[in-house]
């Protein structure tokens, strides 16, 4: 190649430099669009055909002592009572990858029913992994919390993990519902709860088991028998999932019965020494 360049003339050099010219615009343009497409790609994915609630997140005020508002570019859902300062608990939930935040709601009231704030956030196209600092201005912007959580589902998790893990002295604990940590907590002193459904078909169990070094040495490790993985939320069934055999209701009831337990054993007040949604789970 470059010996035939040698033979060009100034006039054929100048007409290829016109012809690159013609048809840079074209490239760029080309370029612009693949972008555009892209994007749109990604919005329609992951935002547009997002999985969503089956419900309006609204509809729990109905059902459980709470309230719900927008907030933080997700929901808040607060107890209708506020329990006395110094004994306020608050949770920050990320979303699942594709799961809009109003589809936790309904899985989560009936914690905030028992005292704590919790607090689902959006993040952009509804992947947490586009801001893992999510918690950050919750925080922040609920200054009444005396004790602060951090968890989520799935990606959610693995964010929130992260999250925990640049900021221990923020947060006094950690929540992994269908999740693992990809970063190593274990010697951050955080109290730890990790929750998996037997019947989860999108959860990498061998990740999930090799991945358990990375948590301390007490973190609470429980399994609901018949949960599946959509089933953290409210949002209906998700690919790749099995077949859950418990229904939606008691898959939540016993995700708040161990979440209750859990804080309790924390020593954070929200109603112990009752049952959460009928029984506890066994953990280990």
């Amino acid at each position: 190649m470059r010996d035939r360049l040698r033979w060009l003339t100034p006039a054929d050099e100048e007409r290829y430099r016109d012809w690159a010219r013609r048809l840079a615009p074209y490239a760029v343009g080309l370029v612009v669009l693949a972008g555009l497409l892209l994007g749109v790609g990604a919005w329609v994915y992951f935002d547009y055909l997002a999985y969503g609630p089956t419900e309006s997140p609204s509809a729990v005020e109905s059902e459980y002592d709470v309230t719900v508002e927008s907030g933080y570019g997700g929901y808040v859902v607060r107890p209708a009572d506020q329990p006395p300062a110094g004994e306020r608990v608050g949770l920050v939930f990320y979303p699942g990858g594709r799961v809009e935040p109003g589809a936790y709601v309904h899985t989560l009231a009936p914690l905030a029913e028992r005292g704590v704030t919790v607090v689902v956030p959006g993040t952009p196209l509804n992947l947490a992994v586009l801001d893992s600092d999510a918690a950050s201005p919750v925080i922040a912007g609920e200054d009444g919390v005396d004790s602060w959580y951090v968890g989520g589902h799935s990606l959610g998790g693995a964010m929130a993990c992260r999250y925990a893990n640049g900021n221990p002295g923020r947060v006094d604990g950690l929540v992994l519902a269908a999740s693992y940590c990809d970063v190593d907590v274990s010697d951050t002193g955080l109290t730890t709860l990790a929750i998996t459904g037997t019947r989860d078909g999108v959860l990498n169990r061998e990740r999930f088991e090799s991945n358990r070094r990375f948590l301390p040495d007490d973190a609470t490790v429980v399994s609901v028998e018949g949960m599946n993985h959509a089933q953290f939320g409210n949002y209906g069934t998700q690919d790749g999932d099995d077949e859950a055999t418990i229904s939606t209701a008691t898959a939540h009831e016993r995700v708040v019965a161990a979440l209750v337990e859990w804080l309790c054993a924390a020593g954070e007040a929200v109603g112990c020494g009752t049952q959460a949604g009928g029984q506890f789970v066994a953990s280990s």
